[in-house]
């Protein structure tokens, strides 16, 4: 079992600072870290409101419609049954919101941090507060917005918009935290979770995450910040990649931590079949 862990090759860690208790007690402020605090929690707020807005205008605008006095909607103006106005609303208010937050989402992303690299953050510093709202606001819009677009080329052109390097005929069933530090390759599955960001007591570690094309990341498994998936690897369910360490090609490895315990030669990729099968979980969202 050892000497399987010593074929594990090693990836070079970025240094990270030693932790300073008094330091940190110095640089800690009460009224600093609620006023922080506070802010970020009214900026989500207010994010939300303003994702609304389009919402609340297409019910107007729906509502309008409805009262019309012309006769295309056939509708008696003096006793309109408000619940058809509703019901139109709602049927085209989730899209509307979605998009209106995932375009939020997006642009506060690239004006508040940008593109976020490998590094140290220190904890307490304006970067620190940057990287903690953008970090809530992707929390929140993959509560409402990501299980929709999950295993769908939405998801994809999403996750690329925000910086993510994903090719196009990748499955992604779950959500990437930190896209910047992300690439995924060709036929590349994911079901577990990628972690290339660790919160320290003294700061958050960022680094990078590589999975190979055709890897295999399956469901309940983790790969932690650093490690790279080789082309043509399955991380098998509930298994560990430890942070900055590379999983050798054309091997299936499992446990925690996880050790090689076979090789993986996945058939050949169908590229139409998995594009296709993508697309119809877009028409099965839509309907």
């Amino acid at each position: 079992r050892s000497a399987q862990r010593a074929r594990q090759r090693e990836v070079a860690a970025p240094p990270e600072p030693p932790v300073d208790p008094a330091a940190l007690r110095a640089a800690f402020s009460p009224a600093l870290r609620l006023g922080a605090d506070s802010l970020v929690l009214l900026a989500l707020l207010a994010t939300l409101a303003a994702a609304l807005l389009p919402c609340i205008h297409l019910f107007r605008l729906m509502d309008a419609a409805l009262a019309s006095p012309w006769g295309y909607w056939r509708i008696d103006v003096s006793r309109r049954p408000y619940w058809v106005t509703l019901g139109f609303a709602l049927v085209l208010a989730l899209p509307c919101f979605f998009a209106s937050l995932t375009g939020l989402w997006l642009a506060q992303k690239w004006l508040v941090v940008g593109r976020q690299r490998a590094g140290f953050v220190p904890v307490f510093s304006a970067q620190y507060y940057r990287w903690l709202y953008v970090d809530r606001l992707s929390a929140l819009w993959e509560a409402l917005v990501f299980s929709f677009l999950a295993e769908t080329p939405l998801a994809n052109l999403v996750y690329t918009l925000a910086g993510a390097s994903v090719h196009w005929d990748c499955v992604i069933g779950t959500p990437l935290r930190c896209p910047d530090l992300v690439a995924l390759g060709r036929g590349a599955e994911l079901e577990g979770h990628l972690f290339p960001q660790l919160v320290l007591p003294h700061g958050v570690s960022l680094a990078s995450i590589r999975l190979g094309p055709q890897a295999w990341v399956r469901s309940g498994s983790v790969v932690h910040r650093g490690a790279d998936v080789q082309d043509c690897v399955k991380l098998e369910p509930l298994s560990v990649a430890p942070p900055f360490h590379a999983l050798l090609r054309g091997k299936v490895w499992q446990g925690n931590v996880c050790v090689m315990t076979g090789d993986y030669a996945p058939a050949e990729l169908d590229v139409f079949a998995q594009g296709a099968a993508q697309w119809f979980r877009v028409a099965a969202l839509c309907c």
